[in-house]
């Protein structure tokens, strides 16, 4: 699907709808009771239907628990959406951000594995959550770029979940997901975790490490290091000369974020998944992403 893979052995499909909705969580839950994988015990089939914010906010609680203990989830949600969050079925309306800690709780759980699909009217909007350079909340998200009708969700979903099942390529399912779309305006959207992490870096080594913006952070820190008395004795030139000295080392910087950001301290065997290195930045910086 993206730059690396990732595993997954059960799906999670939460519906937070409106009475008088399409059900088209429950309806995809009970058309994929049939799939031969589910049939088989080789993939978990689960289905919530939390009403408010904080029932959604248990059931991923759920999901973290069940992550601990071996599960490799997607995440399949359907819900009414907007580019600020999940409208719930009550009318609670839960921000992007609110769902960063969760979403990043199960990431870790799964070893960085998590696929959230948000099968919701700007569902792709969900990247918001990664765009800081932290842990990461996903390994990939999937959902449309605009307001999409309940039978174009209930089509496509269903069309997309039967040509993974039976192909397990994810690619295909994607191109499947967009068969109605316009070639050249594809209504549905992957985003990997990786692509995201490059973009967020890109910009802030393009804020602060580079100009204007690399001398305005050097002040900062200056003015912020002579208020410590200890500091103050190597005087403005001694402690401006020790800060660019610092900064100048904007590789061991990187590697410290994407450490961070991959888990790669305590998933070592993600350093294989994913490949970014500083130089890439730097080259984008020069080019332009």
């Amino acid at each position: 699907m993206a730059e690396a893979s990732a595993r997954f052995s059960s799906l999670w499909i939460v519906e937070s709808l409106r009475d008088g909705d399409l059900k088209t969580g429950r309806n995809l839950f009970d058309a994929l009771q049939s799939n031969d994988l589910i049939q088989q015990g080789t993939l978990e089939l689960q289905f919530r239907q939390p009403k408010s914010a904080g029932q959604f906010l248990a059931v991923l609680g759920e999901i973290i628990e069940a992550s601990m203990h071996g599960c490799f989830p997607t995440l399949h949600l359907e819900f009414h959406g907007s580019p600020d969050g999940l409208e719930l079925a009550n009318g609670d309306v839960i921000d992007w951000q609110t769902l960063r800690l969760p979403l990043v709780a199960i990431n870790e759980a799964c070893e960085l594995n998590l696929v959230v699909v948000v099968a919701a009217c700007n569902g792709v909007h969900l990247i918001e959550t990664a765009k800081q350079l932290d842990v990461a909340p996903f390994w990939a998200v999937i959902g449309p770029n605009r307001e999409v009708k309940a039978y174009e969700i209930g089509r496509d979903f269903f069309t997309f979940y039967d040509t993974y099942f039976r192909t397990l390529n994810g690619d295909l399912a994607v191109s499947a997901l967009n068969q109605h779309s316009n070639p050249t305006d594809r209504i549905y959207q992957l985003a990997s975790v990786e692509g995201l992490f490059k973009r967020a870096y890109y910009a802030y080594h393009e804020k602060y490490c580079m100009g204007a913006g690399r001398r305005e952070r050097i002040e900062r820190l200056v003015d912020a290091a002579m208020a410590d008395p200890v500091i103050n004795t190597l005087g403005i030139t001694g402690v401006r000369r020790m800060i660019k000295s610092t900064l100048s080392d904007g590789e061991n910087h990187f590697n410290a974020i994407k450490t961070r950001f991959f888990m790669l301290d305590k998933y070592p065997h993600n350093a294989d998944r994913f490949s970014t290195s500083f130089r890439e930045i730097v080259e984008l910086n020069q080019d332009g992403l």
